[in-house]
Formats: structure tokens, sequence, C-alpha cells
């Protein structure tokens, strides 16, 4: 019984400390509030979960939906199973951009424990930026409990972000880029120097380093573990787990 008050009241804490972070987050970040609240506001739902301005041109509504569904197929193609949509809000120019995003020149991915959303500019309007953001969704929502501490505390960015790169075809981080602007991954940056927000998402010229060496990462893990692997590792990840300790256990239990 001790046990289990003690498992309660450290649910209690985190739970607590994450509603907490959420309202400062809130609170200084009005872009993120515009998009919790966007039910509420002047733009239109074109269908369930996807906003766009009253006056957006149908034919470029058409084809943002038909990207969005494209996008969600290829998600559930990786995932073998169901991907959830979240709220998607569609930013024709840069005065709504500027409404809804924090300054991402294409799309970005928002998390709290109030809900999570999608913001797509006008640059982001193509299949893999938005698989990409899917992704990011679909990850959060498969972690066991504490979904928004976890991701935001636990699983390391290179992680997350190698992940949404699955779905990402973008030629500009295909294989052979990497290995080239790598010396064959000798110039790449470490896991560790991409494990953190403030680390991974830093204001330098070495983001397409992060993003390739992430993408090229995890997709070596996935060859050896395989789903299986996957599901595991993500079932594993848990407030009383070790991350990286996880990862390579399973990594080398499939080479056994």
């Amino acid at each position: 019984m001790r046990l289990k008050n003690g498992w309660t009241k450290l649910g209690i804490g985190i739970l607590s400390i994450a509603i907490l972070c959420s309202i400062a987050f809130v609170s200084t970040n009005w872009q993120y509030t515009n998009g919790v609240l966007v039910d509420y506001s002047d733009l239109r739902q074109v269908q369930p979960r996807v906003f766009v301005a009253a006056d957006l041109d149908d034919k470029l509504v058409d084809s943002l939906l038909v990207i969005i569904h494209e996008a969600k197929n290829r998600n559930e193609e990786f995932w073998n199973s169901t991907v959830d949509l979240p709220k998607i809000i569609y930013c024709h120019n840069q005065e709504m951009a500027e409404r809804y995003t924090t300054g991402n020149a294409h799309a970005e991915s928002f998390f709290t424990v109030f809900g999570r959303h999608v913001v797509v500019t006008e640059t982001g309007l193509n299949t893999d930026i938005i698989s990409h953001e899917l992704a990011h969704v679909a990850l959060f929502d498969r972690i066991p409990n504490f979904k928004w501490y976890m991701m935001t505390y636990r699983v390391p960015v290179w992680f997350d972000e190698g992940i949404a790169m699955q779905v990402d075809y973008r030629e500009i981080y295909s294989t052979e880029k990497y290995l080239r602007h790598t010396d064959n991954g000798a110039k790449a940056p470490t896991l560790v120097s991409m494990a953190s927000i403030s680390d991974f998402y830093q204001p330098d010229t070495l983001g397409w380093y992060r993003y390739a060496t992430s993408k090229h990462e995890v997709a070596r893990w996935l060859q050896k573990v395989d789903r299986q692997g996957l599901d595991q590792l993500i079932q594993s990840t848990t407030i009383f787990s070790d991350f990286d300790e996880q990862y390579q256990f399973i990594e080398a239990a499939a080479e056994k």
C-alpha cells in the first residue's frame, strides 16, 4: 500500500510540474495560446481539425486536404497503425504565421498537457514536411504516460527528429548527401550533443547536420531492431527507465 501511495504521489508531482510548465509556456507564448483556442477563432474549419483563413481559395484548400491525406497515409504505413490527426492550422501568409508560429519557416508542432496541434506555413505545404510533423505527433501519442514530460525531458531530441525524418523524403537529407558531407559519418555530430532542445535547435549553421545525422542514426537502428524493437522502446519509455540504456539494450538484443 505504501508503494502504491508513493507511485501516486510521484505521478501527481510530475503531472503538477507538467501543468505548471505548460501554464508558464502558454502565458509567455501567445502563438501557442492562439493555436489552443483555434476552435473559437475566426478561422474556417474545412474538415474536422483542419483550420484555414475564412477567405482562403477553395483550390488551395483542396490541395491542402490532399497533402494532409497523403501525409497521414505515409505515417500509417510507417507506424503500421492508425495515426490520429492533431488540429492543423494552415497559415497562407506572413500575418497568419506570426499569429500562430514562433518563427519556424515551414511548420511547427506544439505539445503541452492542454493538447497538441500543428501549424503549417505556405512554404511547408508539401507532403514531406506535413508527414514530418505528423510523425512528431504520432510518437507523442504513443508514449505510455506523462507524454509532455517524457517528450520534453526524457526522449532525446535526436530520436524525436530522427523518427520524423523517416517519413520525410526530402532529397537534401538523403543518405548519399549525409555520407558525403560528413565524410562517411566521421564529421557528424554526436548523439549526446543533440539530446536536449537547446542543443538541437541552436541558432547556428549546423542544423542540417543534426537533422541528417538523426535521420541516419534512427534509420540504422530501425534496420536492426525492426518494428518490434521500436514498439518495445516506446512502451519502455517511462519515468523509471533510462532511454539511452533501453535504446542500446534493444539493439544489442536484436543482434544476438
